[in-house]
């Protein structure tokens, strides 16, 4: 291990990531007994052959109907390999997912044909239970080890008695010995290489020794060793009973030679489904020879090449029709398991409970603001900025004076802008980064969307704590604010609190709503703008009838009510702009109030922008559910 592992080995969290000893969570977590524990011993997957029958998939577009799969057929064993290859636009992926789950039907998806688990239906929690799914994309989080991804896993998906001797095994499985301590890595934080990421997504779906095994395309963007290398780990579960199928764009030969079962498609049909050994022939007895020391790899995707998969040719058409003709002709015959699986029949899987899933979502999003500069150190920096900008610019204010009036009105709504903006930023950027990790460990069920909201919405709570904290005592007292009593004051530092939470909240809701960043951001201008407008600060007392209602549905509005109100119920402004001239000393009672027709009191604005927040955040947990659901069914 080198000098860099170490050192990121010996680094503790201030939370305490993934170590509890002792302490109030702690003892919630023991205490909520939702893992029973088992005997790591025992053979914790069950033996599973799949079948699969008259698969069809077809997409209602617009255009019409589109069909991905033609009534595909074809088996894999346990202890099995089963790789599926295909030209682009065979229906490859489509086909893993419809076997995985993944794919179901809907309006705009119609899937059709028969699954079966030792020669019965699956059971509804089957997919839940006994497989496991390794996507394309490594997603996992930057700064996070690769020993923390495993224990983060295993503590939320599995129900050993030693949770961390089994990781530390599969570690030394996988060969993840030197960079077990070693960051991801990102864009923006050195890690690891992209085999060895490769081997962490695979190892995170193996915590639970899942009986039927998905990988999509595990050897994508890897050197023909690296990817050996992988695929003789993925081979040695193969041994070990489990069922694994594959999608695999361009093996090697020596890969190829590794498989044990092939399937081919074109035009979303079989062209061949049987020993990978055997497919050489098979090829030659349709005419078609692979020349000597040829990869048969290569040579069947040059064979099922398709320029455009929407419209072949001529060519194309009778290629695969001889292909696809030949293989209906074969005989695939086999001996599959008829024990039907019954539910909770595994041994390894556990489903968490709320409390147990937030806690550990909720240490994993604090420390990786924590460890990840980018993210945490972005709202920082510009609530310094401003807090640095508030004390140059109105250092002093004080109270007597129509431009001391117009100071402080400025300073109330620049904060409020400033620190809102801020967030919308920091927020709206958060949820599109971390949408696809969410979505992949919902689909594998280490958490549901209740336990990330949760502990999103408590991270956001304390980090906006401590930025209103910081902020506040840096300019209160410079800015000579109103210091009438405590209950101001702390009052001050609760609207603060709710200006730096509504940003979030609209973060959250714009980040949630879109899958691209540049359109969240292209919404929350949309949004930001006119609610400032609105806010009473621009213009107040004199909007048309026909846009008076418009205010009220600004968060802005209630938070610049509520800072006036603050500030200025107890405040009165000496020598201003309602004296008449000549008079030594102002006998008005100067506030602005009136000019801003600030009108409800500060108690009640404070009570609506609360539940303005609440409403925002439930609208961003439905959007997030819609969107998960979403992504699934498009998969």
């Amino acid at each position: 291990m080198d000098k860099r592992d170490r050192e990121l080995g010996n680094r503790s969290s201030i939370f305490g990531l993934f170590e509890i000893k002792s302490g109030f969570f702690g003892l919630l977590v023991k205490m909520a007994g939702f893992a029973k524990l088992v005997d790591s011993s025992l053979n914790p997957h069950t033996r599973i052959d799949m079948i699969w029958n008259d698969l069809t998939c077809t997409l209602n577009l617009k255009t019409g109907p589109r069909q991905i799969l033609k009534n595909v057929s074809g088996y894999v064993k346990h202890g099995e390999f089963l790789a599926i290859m295909g030209s682009s636009g065979a229906g490859k992926s489509t086909l893993l997912n419809i076997l995985s789950n993944r794919l179901v039907n809907t309006s705009k998806v119609s899937i059709t044909g028969q699954i079966l688990i030792n020669s019965n239906p699956p059971h509804p929690d089957f997919y839940s239970e006994h497989i496991g799914y390794v996507t394309q994309e490594e997603h996992l989080i930057e700064c996070m080890t690769v020993f923390e991804c495993f224990m983060f896993a295993a503590r939320l998906k599995t129900q050993h008695s030693d949770k961390k001797a089994r990781v530390l095994k599969l570690i030394e499985k996988l060969k993840l010995e030197n960079c077990k301590n070693t960051y991801i890595g990102g864009p923006y934080v050195k890690g690891i290489s992209g085999g060895e990421k490769k081997r962490t997504s695979i190892g995170i779906e193996l915590i639970t020794e899942p009986s039927v095994l998905f990988l999509d395309e595990p050897t994508s963007g890897l050197d023909s060793y690296t990817a050996l290398i992988l695929m003789k780990l993925i081979l040695s579960q193969v041994s070990e009973g489990k069922t694994v199928i594959s999608t695999i764009h361009q093996p090697s030969s020596d890969i190829f030679h590794l498989f044990d079962k092939l399937l081919l498609l074109t035009d979303g049909q079989v062209a061949y489904h049987g020993l990978a050994k055997d497919s050489v022939s098979f090829f030659e007895s349709a005419g078609f020879v692979c020349p000597m020391y040829t990869n048969p790899a290569d040579y069947y995707m040059e064979v099922l090449y398709v320029k455009n998969s929407k419209a072949l040719t001529d060519e194309e058409q009778e290629v695969s029709q001889k292909l696809v003709n030949l293989q209906k002709s074969s005989k695939v015959t086999g001996t599959f398991l008829e024990s039907p699986v019954e539910e909770n029949e595994s041994n390894s899987r556990t489903k968490t409970g709320l409390l147990t899933q937030c806690y550990w979502v909720f240490l994993r999003g604090m420390n990786r603001v924590l460890r990840n500069h980018m993210i945490g150190s972005m709202r920082l920096v510009i609530v310094v900025l401003i807090a640095f900008m508030q004390l140059i610019f109105y250092w002093d204010i004080g109270t007597s004076g129509y431009k001391a009036q117009f100071n402080r009105d400025g300073f109330l709504f620049f904060t409020l802008a400033c620190l809102t903006f801020c967030n919308i930023l920091a927020c709206v950027l958060i949820f599109p980064s971390m949408r696809n990790i969410m979505v992949k460990e919902y689909q594998s069920n280490t958490y549901g969307i209740l336990a990330y909201f949760f502990a999103q919405n408590l991270n956001d709570l304390i980090f906006d704590f401590f930025l209103t904290i910081g902020y506040v005592s840096s300019v209160y007292w410079g800015v000579g604010l109103n210091q009438h009593s405590g209950e101001v004051v702390f009052k001050f530092y609760l609207i603060t609190f709710l200006a730096l939470y509504t940003g979030g909240s609209m973060g959250m809701l714009c980040g949630c709503a879109f899958d691209r960043v540049d359109l969240a951001l292209g919404a929350t201008s949309g949004l930001l703008f006119p609610f400032m407008y609105f806010a009473g600060f621009y213009r107040s007392g004199t909007l048309p009838s026909s846009f008076k209602w418009a205010k009220y549905c600004s968060p802005f509005f209630y938070l610049f009510q509520a800072y006036m109100k603050n500030q200025y119920s107890t405040l009165t402004i000496t020598d201003c702009y309602k004296c008449p001239s000549g008079f030594p000393k102002c006998d008005n009672d100067c506030t602005p109030l009136d000019d801003f027709d600030i009108k409800l009191d500060e108690n009640t604005s404070i009570l609506v922008i609360s539940l303005i927040n609440i409403g925002i955040r439930i609208g961003a947990l439905i959007i997030m559910r819609l969107s998960v659901r979403k992504t699934k069914l498009s998969n």
